[in-house]
Order: structure tokens, then sequence, then C-alpha cells
């Protein structure tokens, strides 16, 4: 029953998402429906906000075939270099 409240806190409080965020998600992922992570972001007030679905790709894509584990760490790596003040030396 806790987990099932849990949901529903979390989808009743996507609008109020404010934060910068980055979704990446497998095609394929059984365990955490993508559905889930396109309606966090269509519905967060976020302005800087990203998703993308990786074609075939399963749950856990830092770990998937050598192709898709690359361009999701590239894409993460990426994604934070963008947001970050480079070091003045």
């Amino acid at each position: 029953m806790a987990c099932i409240e849990t949901l529903l806190y979390f989808e009743s409080n996507i609008p109020s998402v404010e934060w910068p965020f980055l979704i990446l998600h497998g095609e394929k992922d059984h365990l955490c429906a993508k559905e889930g992570s396109q309606m966090l972001y269509e519905q967060a007030k976020s302005t800087d906000k990203n998703i993308k679905i990786f074609p075939g790709a399963y749950h856990h894509l830092y770990l998937e075939c050598p192709d898709i584990r690359h361009e999701a760490l590239q894409d993460t790596v990426d994604w934070i270099a963008a947001r970050i003040e480079p070091i003045k030396k």
C-alpha cells in the first residue's frame, strides 16, 4: 500500500518539478514503464528537460551492448558538461 501511495504522490506532484533533468530510457524496459518517463517529461514545469528513448534497449542502459552503453554514457556526460562552469585557471 505504501508503494502505491508513494507512486500516486509523485504522479500528482510532477507538474511542480522545475529543476533540469535528463531522462534516458530503454524502449524494452520491463521494470519501469517508458510512459512514466514520458509523463514526467511532458508534465514537468522545467524548461531545461530532455528525454531520449533508446530503441531495443532494456532497463540498465549503462550495462547494455557496447553501442547503447557508449551512447547513454556520452549523452549523460554531454548533458552534465553543458550545464557546468568551466574551471578557471
